[in-house]
């Protein structure tokens, strides 16, 4: 077990999001009401990679039903983890309600929306007990 509490320190680090940016405090209802989404320029790449995601433009409005599709690859998940910061884009931004996501806690923003992922998730045990 000897040096994975380094690795623990290297994941809390990267789950807190980039040192040095200030945060918007945000009330727990702020997007309540749905939200207008506003992906602009956004280009995305991970570690040692070309672009996986380049100058993506796009908005939905408030409670607009939004089907995302294309081929193996084309980036579709990618989009989403970038609404959701879990990958840093290399330069663009997305906007929630007008206010960019890079500069709102992690914890508020992943609250707030909600994915449903391509793979279906079992649970074992009944309804109850995964509530």
């Amino acid at each position: 077990v000897d040096g994975t509490s380094g690795s623990a320190a290297a994941l809390a680090a990267a789950l807190a999001g980039p040192a040095g940016r200030r945060r918007l405090r945000m009330r727990s209802s702020w997007l309540a009401g749905g939200a207008r989404v506003k992906v602009e320029g956004l280009t995305v790449r991970y570690r040692c990679s070309a672009d996986v995601v380049r100058g993506v433009d796009l908005s939905f409005e408030p409670l607009q039903r939004v089907g995302i599709v294309g081929r193996t690859g084309c980036g579709k998940s990618t989009l989403l983890l970038a609404l959701l910061r879990i990958v840093e884009p290399r330069s663009g931004r997305v906007l929630l309600n007008g206010r960019d996501v890079a500069a709102v806690g992690l914890a508020a923003l992943r609250r707030a929306v909600a994915l449903v992922p391509q793979e279906p998730v079992l649970f074992s045990g009944t309804i109850r007990e995964n509530l």
